[in-house]
Order: C-alpha cells, then structure tokens, then sequence
C-alpha cells in the first residue's frame, strides 16, 4: 500500500525521503586557462605549415603547452572545467613544439651549411652555356 509509512510512494513526481533538491549542478564551465591553451595550440600548428611562421610557433606552441599541463592539473583538483579543451591545448602544443623547433633546425642549416652546396648544384651558373640567360638576348639564326 502507498500510503503506509515506510512504504515506497507511488510513481511519479513524489517526494524522496532526502527532501527537495536540485540535482547535481554539473560539470564547471570551462574557463579562460583551457580555452588559451585550445587556442594557442590551433595558432601554432597552423604557423608551423609557414615556413617563417615556425620561429613564432616556437614560442606560441611552448606556451600552448604550459597552458595545457595548468589547466589540467586545476581541472583534477575541481577548480576549472574545460578538460577536454585543456588536453587538446596539451597534445597540440607538444606536436606544434615539436614540429617548430625541427621546421627552424632545418631553416637555419639550409642557410648556413647546406648554402655552399645549393650554390654549387646550381645548373645555370656554368660556363658551358647549357642553360637560358634570361638577361642576354636572343639571336634566332637559320640555315638556307
């Protein structure tokens, strides 16, 4: 029986033996900490498909990173919400590191060591004439 005391109430919206509530709030929201990390994450690994844009990658992408490890560990702890947008901030901040500092080695020892080598491989330099002077003229001759 329904009414009894003790007795579990009908179906429904009854009230519970605890007392009205509201219910579980929720997740927090995420805060600025993860959404920086998110962002600058995206911004460095679109600056490192530029050649030049890697010299700011590497510091944007490091920054994406520290970020990311943050806003995690604040996340463990109940402070923040956002997880998800910080570990996304985290692995792209560790690929756009990465990726940077190897696009930025490889600028620099283009320049410097391997420059003496493109200079030499250059076909048009030689004194054989195997290739077009765009600068000289052109003399068009026929035979009869």
């Amino acid at each position: 029986m329904p009414g009894a005391p003790g007795a579990p109430g009908a179906y429904g919206y009854g009230g519970g033996p605890y007392g009205g509530g509201y219910g579980w709030p929720g997740p927090p929201l995420p805060t600025g900490m993860s959404v920086a990390s998110m962002v600058l994450g995206i911004i460095s690994l679109v600056l490192v498909l530029t050649c030049w844009g890697s010299f700011l990658g590497i510091i944007t992408a490091p920054v994406a990173l520290g970020l990311g490890v943050s806003a995690r560990r604040k996340v463990d702890r109940g402070e923040l919400g956002g997880r998800g947008q910080a570990t996304s901030g985290l692995v792209m901040g560790v690929i756009g590191t990465v990726a940077s500092a190897l696009v930025v080695v490889l600028i620099v020892l283009m320049f410097t060591v391997w420059a003496d080598e493109i200079e030499e491989s250059d076909p048009g330099t030689g004194p054989g004439g195997s290739s077009i002077d765009a600068r000289g003229s052109v003399t068009l001759v026929m035979d009869r």
